[in-house]
């Protein structure tokens, strides 16, 4: 079933600045969140990455002006212990959101003190080069309005393309012109423009009995990261090489869902 609406996904980004400047330990107990391997045991992970405002508008501390982008931000997440993490959402009215913010931040300021002062950066040095940019001016009709993203254990490029479908041929106002497949592998997903719900979209043998999700472009405008993500997609598709096999022309318009 396609889903018009999808929950993002918070940000690899943000999960290594709040980790990184957590320290590893629980904002309030101050606990390791990493318990030491056991062969043939693997480590144990023993912290959560909690949202102080609630994701879900219903949730802990939820009733705010936050876009579901901003809920997922950093600003907006705190590093707990298992124990922890389970109090504050059982007690939002004495884990205020202006309560957990000043635990935060005490927490990475003690962080930063314990591990000693802040190594001074130094600023690279850096060369600069003029160089002629050459570009060539394609007329654009409109920009697909949504992204289909599904699970993939792929994690080679070409491997995608390997396993691709043959594409289909699409009419435009010039001639017979093959479809265009821009796709991006992040974070074990796959991204394209296609609906990879459709029956006969060019990516099925790779997601065979999947839903995928569905996002609009404008979820993705907001998020510097998805932006880029997306501007990669609109990229591949005046790209022939990584967009078309076996050759052929294509327009940036056959690829809208």
């Amino acid at each position: 079933m396609v889903k018009s609406t999808s929950r993002l996904r918070i940000l690899d980004h943000d999960l290594r600045t709040l980790t990184q400047r957590s320290g590893n330990r629980c904002a309030i107990c101050k606990r390791l969140l990493t318990a030491d391997s056991s062969p043939p045991d693997r480590e144990v992970i023993l912290g959560d990455v909690s949202h102080i405002v609630a994701y879900e508008p219903d949730g802990p501390r939820g009733d705010s002006s936050l876009t579901s982008r901003e809920r997922h931000k950093y600003d907006n997440l705190i590093l707990l212990c298992n124990t922890h993490n389970r109090l504050v959402d059982s007690q939002p009215q004495t884990y205020t959101v202006e309560k957990l913010h000043s635990i935060k931040d005490a927490h990475e300021s003690w962080v930063e003190e314990t591990l000693g002062k802040r190594i001074p950066y130094e600023r690279p040095q850096l060369s600069y080069k003029v160089d002629t940019i050459y570009s060539t001016l394609l007329p654009l009709q409109e920009l697909p309005a949504y992204i289909y993203g599904v699970p993939c254990s792929l994690r080679v490029e070409a491997e995608v393309q390997a396993m691709m479908t043959p594409l289909r041929k699409v009419r435009s106002s010039m001639s017979d012109e093959l479809e265009m497949a821009p796709f991006l592998l992040r974070g074990g997903y796959l991204y394209a423009f296609q609906d990879l719900n459709e029956p006969d979209n060019p990516f099925k043998p790779l997601v065979p009995g999947q839903s995928a999700e569905r996002y609009r472009v404008g979820e993705w405008w907001g998020d510097p990261d998805y932006m880029r993500w997306y501007v990669d997609l609109l990229n591949r598709a005046l790209n022939k090489d990584s967009v078309l096999s076996s050759g052929g022309k294509a327009t940036v318009a056959s690829c809208l869902c």
